[in-house]
């Protein structure tokens, strides 16, 4: 299947409603796609219109897309660069970007990033925060989510892995784990091979994560890919995120297994407190 990139110019702008609703739902509305093209043998010019009117948590957007140019047909894959700009609720900017990828969305309160792999590389995502523009977490393959109930605080855990399509990690370095929440960055840890010889023996893949649970109120939902703090709610304090660890797989390409577990406590990453192979791995917090 083709899947054809195209380069966005992308508006948003929202204002706060009076009495915010704890609704975590999220609603979208928005005109059809209005499109002009013309296509020849080896490329084709477009100019793309449509836009989105998006309510979540309390906060309203209006998002106007906008996309022209024109593209070779050997350039179909190449990422495209968008420029962000987010308006206040008297216009006044908040904050720009320009981002190259491959295609953005909105989700929640997120600015999603989304960078395809082919046959060598993982796909690899990027979440900003929508009102602000901080950059989050980035990471291969699928995160780990905390949910707090009553909430719509989560915390994030991903892996960027040296298969990234993105960013070239060196050899030496396994992975780079980011704990995040959607308002801010929390902790963010480089995961090293030991010596160069274990660097060749690990598989550049994301490795396998799973939760441990040390208190017994929390429960593990989506296959093991996320995590409901059932002590915590919605007037939780830094104290409650925590009673759980994270514990990562890495596989040789004979399929021996070393692991790596990692204890969260008071909302971030205990980093004496981690256990691993110091024979396989180094560490380092950034």
């Amino acid at each position: 299947m083709l899947r054809v990139i195209v380069a966005v110019t992308v508006i948003l702008s929202f204002s706060a409603c009076e009495k915010p609703t704890q609704d975590p739902s999220q609603k979208i509305t928005g005109s059809g796609i209005t499109s002009n093209y013309t296509i020849d043998d080896s490329s084709f010019e477009y100019t793309n219109f449509w836009n989105q009117y998006y309510s979540y948590n309390g906060l309203e957007y209006i998002i106007l897309f906008k996309n022209s140019g024109k593209v070779n047909r050997a350039d179909l894959h190449k990422q495209s660069v968008y420029d962000i700009q987010v308006l206040g609720p008297e216009n006044n900017e908040m904050w720009n970007a320009n981002i190259s990828a491959h295609e953005i969305e909105i989700e929640r309160d997120l600015l999603i990033a989304q960078f395809f792999g082919d046959d060598s590389h993982e796909d690899t995502y990027e979440y900003y925060n929508l009102s602000n523009g901080e950059k989050l977490i980035d990471f291969t393959s699928i995160p780990m989510t905390i949910s707090i109930p009553n909430s719509t605080d989560k915390r994030f855990i991903g892996v960027l892995s040296r298969n990234s399509n993105k960013e070239n990690l060196a050899n030496d370095k396994l992975g780079v784990l980011t704990f995040a929440s959607n308002n801010r960055k929390i902790d963010r840890i480089d995961i090293l091979a030991a010596n160069k010889e274990i660097a060749e023996q690990i598989t550049r893949y994301t490795p396998d994560m799973s939760f441990v649970l040390e208190d017994s109120s929390n429960r593990i939902i989506d296959g093991g890919r996320g995590l409901i703090l059932w002590n915590a709610d919605k007037d939780y304090t830094t104290d409650m995120i925590g009673g759980f660890k994270i514990k990562l797989y890495f596989f040789t390409e004979e399929n021996e297994v070393h692991e790596i577990l990692i204890p969260v406590k008071n909302d971030e990453i205990q980093f004496t407190g981690i256990v691993y192979d110091k024979e396989y791995f180094k560490l380092k917090r950034k």
